[in-house]
């Protein structure tokens, strides 16, 4: 789960791997969209200005939502042991770390 840096808004996964985007003071649905992850969302992440989301997964792979478009960028199967974490600069740059004890850096 990721507060956004205004307050406004909060995302988590659930069970079906979909990423839900709520309002955070009435907790009511803005959207919810499902990332093509085959297991966990372990991490996800806003960018500073609220305009992409970052996932990293018990599968490998690490995707990228638009907020705007809701358009998903899939980064790859980054870390073969699993992503355990995710980061998006203010450069838009994507790090990821995982179990393998490395951090990748991705451009979109």
């Amino acid at each position: 789960m990721d507060y956004s840096s205004d307050g406004k808004y909060f995302i988590h996964s659930d069970d079906t791997r979909k990423i839900v985007l709520r309002d955070a003071k009435t907790n009511e649905v803005i959207y919810s969209r499902w990332v093509p992850h085959n297991s966990k969302v372990l991490k996800i992440k806003f960018n500073k200005d609220n305009t992409m989301i970052a996932t990293a997964g018990a599968d490998s792979y690490s995707y990228v939502l638009n907020v705007e478009t809701k358009a998903i960028t899939t980064l790859g199967r980054l870390h073969p042991l699993g992503v355990n974490d995710v980061f998006i600069d203010e450069d838009g740059k994507i790090f990821t770390c995982g179990a393998d004890c490395t951090i990748k850096v991705s451009s979109l």
